[in-house]
């Protein structure tokens, strides 16, 4: 196969199985796909190159026992908006940054700490901001999906189970100053080595692995793979948001969850309290999934419909108008 700047058949299953184990040795990513490690490495270094493909840092299922998150939905003047998606951008309060149909046009989910600090951290650049015409908050409370979850599905089952990728098996513990620098180095390079990790952090090799694996093993925070768009061309992502009454909010959150096509599913604190993205192929999908939902709970609402035109940033990376990544303004995971 002639390697060149376009997407391949062996990109495709690269990035799948990346999903699965982001930091797989290249012996254990090449005997899964049949390849030589040398091929697999080498594709890997041509996507990084060109920002069409990386590994990074994420809130990982058990942030929220110690960290604080939010969705922010903004609506802005026209000439400003430019302006005000620089600012959220630049700031590592805010990981992902998209412009939106409907009632509001840009989201942004917020990570911070703790509750106070997240608070302060969106009104102080909020508050910086004239061409914020309106703006709203709604806090996460309880995650049933995160984008780590989604799959691009290139790989069959056999190949899933061959990568492994295992649960947080311990609860957070406290970061100290070491864990807070492999956060910023691991947010710009998920696969960097343990030397260059040690480098970096200042410990030794053993050291930096050591608790590389104790930071993810607890699952405050987690490895992802991400894309541009030439990896799903056809994909468009759209959130919904959900008034569900109290008894059943369980339910709704883990049949959104239960869909492959779900990236977050998220009870929420705000006019609804359930939050659910999705990257679907056809727009009516989602159609069908409300109209699921609400045979299963008649009484839910569905409150709000959005649809994303473009994102400026993805947990942490900022991106071009294909989607690439260009640059990393890492989250506050560290402590």
């Amino acid at each position: 196969m002639t390697e060149n700047a376009e997407i391949s058949e062996v990109d495709l299953a690269l990035a799948g199985a990346l999903e699965i184990n982001p930091r797989a040795e290249w012996s254990v990513l090449g005997t899964t796909l049949g390849l030589a490690p040398t091929t697999v490495s080498r594709r890997w270094a041509a996507l990084s190159a060109r920002g069409d493909a990386w590994v990074t840092l994420a809130p990982g299922p058990r942030y929220l026992d110690a960290g604080s998150s939010a969705f922010l939905f903004l609506s802005t003047a026209p000439k400003r908006q430019e302006a005000v998606l620089d600012a959220l951008c630049s700031s590592p309060t805010f990981g992902t940054v998209s412009r939106m149909t409907g009632e509001f046009d840009v989201m942004a989910d917020c990570f911070a700490p703790g509750y106070d600090e997240l608070m302060d951290a969106v009104s102080g650049v909020l508050s910086g901001l004239p061409g914020v015409t309106r703006w709203e908050v709604v806090l996460a409370t309880r995650l049933h999906r995160e984008g780590t979850q989604w799959r691009l599905g290139t790989l069959d089952p056999g190949q899933e189970r061959a990568l492994g990728g295992g649960a947080p098996n311990r609860r957070p513990a406290r970061l100290g100053a070491v864990d807070a620098a492999l956060v910023a180095a691991l947010s710009e390079d998920g696969r960097a080595g343990w030397e260059r990790l040690a480098a970096r952090v200042g410990v030794s090799p053993q050291t930096a692995r050591r608790r590389t694996e104790q930071l993810l093993a607890g699952g405050h925070v987690t490895l992802r793979c991400d894309f541009s768009t030439a990896f799903r061309p056809r994909h468009r992502e759209v959130t919904i948001v959900l008034s569900v009454p109290a008894a059943h909010l369980e339910q709704a959150g883990r049949f959104f969850a239960d869909q492959p096509s779900c990236r977050v599913s998220a009870q929420v604190l705000g006019r609804g309290n359930l939050l659910a993205t999705f990257w679907v192929r056809d727009l009516l999908e989602v159609h069908a999934l409300e109209l699921r939902v609400l045979q299963q709970i008649p009484s839910a609402v569905v409150i709000g419909r959005q649809a994303v035109v473009r994102t400026d940033k993805r947990s942490g990376h900022r991106l071009d108008r294909a989607g690439r990544s260009v640059g990393v303004v890492p989250l506050p995971l560290g402590g």
